[in-house]
Parts: structure tokens; sequence; C-alpha cells
């Protein structure tokens, strides 16, 4: 094992692990549009969900019904200014935990969701594995002329949590709604996404209708 450990720690100096670009929010929500177009509410509701609420690939595919909280009318004391929450029964960082939900928008989706998908007595939110829904990503992202090699589910959680960095918004924040632990290394990762961002050649039109 020792010699193993030490081989892997070689070879990966050697070949480098490539890192995902991250997926701009308003891109996410041009693959939604295009998967709705294709009659998949469902997978456009996962994308725009994961985007928003930086949900790792696992996350998602566990979620349950009863884990989307929304609220029946605006105001909620629960919720304080934001429209609901997603509830996180166990994550890699720990069990417990919750994101809220930010956007209008997003929560009008998601009520959308919940009324027209038959869940045929699943309580499952979205009936998918983790590779179903990379499938749906790279499917979004090719109908709408978008590069789909380069973006793998965790570009969602990637890219979501850059625009917030890019916006401003303090780190500590961006940390609790990412459920990160590390100061350094959520710096260095978002820093980074920044760069591949700014360094990135996307198409004007298409940045402009996300």
């Amino acid at each position: 094992l020792p010699w193993t450990r030490a081989a892997i720690k070689g070879w990966t100096s050697m070949v480098p692990v490539k890192s995902h670009a991250p997926l701009p929010p308003h891109f996410a929500a041009l693959i939604a549009a295009r998967l709705v177009m294709a009659g998949r509410l469902d997978a456009a509701a996962a994308v725009l969900l994961a985007s928003h609420c930086l949900l790792r690939v696992s996350e998602v595919s566990n979620l349950r019904r009863q884990d989307l909280v929304l609220p029946e009318q605006d105001g909620d004391p629960r919720f304080l200014s934001s429209h609901g929450a997603v509830y996180l029964a166990s994550t890699k960082t720990g069990k417990h935990q919750s994101v809220l939900i930010e956007s209008a928008g997003v929560a009008t989706v998601m009520r959308l969701y919940l009324s027209r998908c038959s869940f045929r007595g699943s309580d499952r939110l979205f009936p998918f594995s983790a590779l179903q829904l990379n499938g749906f990503l790279r499917r979004g992202a090719l109908g709408m002329g978008l590069p789909q090699s380069i973006w793998t589910w965790h570009s969602l959680r990637h890219g979501g949590a850059v625009a917030l960095y890019m916006e401003g918004r303090p780190l500590d924040n961006i940390m609790v709604r990412g459920r990160w632990q590390a100061h350094n290394s959520v710096r260095t990762y978002l820093q980074a996404g920044r760069s591949i961002l700014l360094a990135s050649s996307f198409d004007a039109a298409k940045t402009a209708l996300g």
C-alpha cells in the first residue's frame, strides 16, 4: 500500500487532474430552458435548484419531496426574506443542513414542477441517478449550442459559488451556503473559477440571452 500511494502521487504530479469549468447561472438558465422545451421540466428544475443552492450531484439525487420547503405565502417568518429552503439530511460535510432559496424565480419553477409532475408513489424529488443528471446537463448544453464537454454537474455548484463571489458576497456567507469548511481552499477554489470565467470567450449573444 505505501508503494501504491507513492505511485498514485507520482502519476498525479505527471498528469494533473483537469478541473471542469464553472457553469455560470445564466448559462444554467439557458440549459434549463432547453430542457423544458424538450419536455423535461423535472431535469430543468434540478439544474436550476442545483445552480442556485450550490448542490452536489449526490445531494440532488437524494432529495425527497419533503426536503423542499416552500412557504404558502410570502413573508413567512420561518424563512426571513427568502422564498423557501432545501433541507439536506446528510451531506459531505455533515448532517442536518439547509440552503435558503433566495430567488423568487427558482421558487416559482419549483412550485410549477411540484404541481405538474407525477411522482408515481415515490418520495424522491428528482428520480434520477448522478449519471442521468449529468446526461441531462450535457443534453441541454448541446441543445443550446453550448460546449458540453467542459462541464459536469459539479460545474453548476462551482459556477453558482463563483457568481456570488464576483457579486461581492462575503466569503463566510458563501461557505455557509455551499457547506464548505476550510477558508483557504474555498478562496483558492473561487479565485480559480473567476479566472477561468474571465479568460473564457463565450458567445456574446448566448451570454445576453442567458
